[in-house]
């Protein structure tokens, strides 16, 4: 989709308990929206107790996984290969390949084999 679409859904235990909205969940689960929704997030209230709970219903969970979907990972620093420059290689002029199937390169970085 290209755009975060998050789902709390506000249900009641006999809404949630039918085979249809299972369905939808899975569904939309499958199309890539991200739903609070079970085990370990939000879980269905009993029935007919909903309006006593609007108001203390935890909605910026939605907005707050948005913002998580919206913020880039954390960069990791570039993956050092001692290609690019001679001065990265040994004396040798290749870099050493260590036991553990690392190359140990002249400027102290470490790059996977």
């Amino acid at each position: 989709m290209g755009i975060p679409a998050v789902v709390l859904p506000f249900v009641n235990s006999a809404l949630a308990s039918r085979t249809p909205f299972q369905r939808s969940v899975d569904a939309l689960r499958a199309e890539g929206v991200r739903i609070l929704w079970g085990p370990g997030a939000i879980q269905p209230h009993p029935p007919r107790t909903g309006a006593g709970l609007i108001d203390s219903y935890p909605w910026h969970l939605a907005l707050d996984e948005a913002e998580r979907m919206l913020t880039p990972p954390a960069q990791k620093p570039p993956f050092s290969d001692c290609r690019g420059s001679a001065s990265s290689l040994p004396a040798s002029g290749s870099p050493g390949i260590t036991a553990g199937g690392t190359r140990s390169c002249s400027n102290g970085a470490a790059a996977l084999r």
